[in-house]
């Protein structure tokens, strides 16, 4: 799993600048899961942003439902989401004047495993069905960069 930045598209070039850009003003991001609004990592993503010699004011605002952050007032309000990399890109294409921004690449990164329910079979023999075609297609590494690192690969052409 690996962090990363929903944005309004009108704030995009703003988010992608802050290392050569001072802001004038605390950049607000919205967070909806609790476990990611600790100083450490409030730190960490303001190095990120901002580089070691930049200076960010950069403020981590809970929200109880992203559905607040895509909102109109939400977009004019907020400068990012702070989401996962993997979930924010379906809500980047859910929410067609939003992008995902992955400004943190691998440097605020853990490991994802999925759960699934001991009565659901069916999921669980699809998610293996998928899994074992695309290994044998040699697909493995070329989806894991695109989803998960979030880089082009040459196999896939994206």
């Amino acid at each position: 799993m690996h962090l990363a930045l929903v944005v309004p598209d009108a704030k995009v070039a703003l988010l992608q600048n802050l290392r050569q850009q001072r802001l004038m003003r605390p950049l607000l991001i919205a967070v909806t899961d609790p476990q990611l609004l600790t100083p450490e990592l409030r730190d960490q993503q303001r190095q990120e942003l901002a580089g070691t010699q930049g200076r960010l004011s950069l403020q981590l605002q809970p929200l109880v439902s992203k559905d607040l952050f895509f909102g109109a007032d939400g977009q004019s309000r907020f400068d990012g989401l702070l989401t996962t990399a993997e979930g924010g890109s379906s809500w980047a294409v859910l929410h067609p004047r939003t992008t995902l921004i992955a400004p943190f690449e691998d440097r605020l990164a853990g490991e994802l495993v999925w759960a699934i329910a001991g009565d659901d079979a069916a999921l669980r023999r699809y998610i293996n069905a998928w899994l074992a075609r695309e290994q044998a297609r040699g697909q493995m590494e070329a989806l894991f960069d695109y989803w998960v690192r979030l880089s082009p690969s040459e196999r896939t052409g994206r």
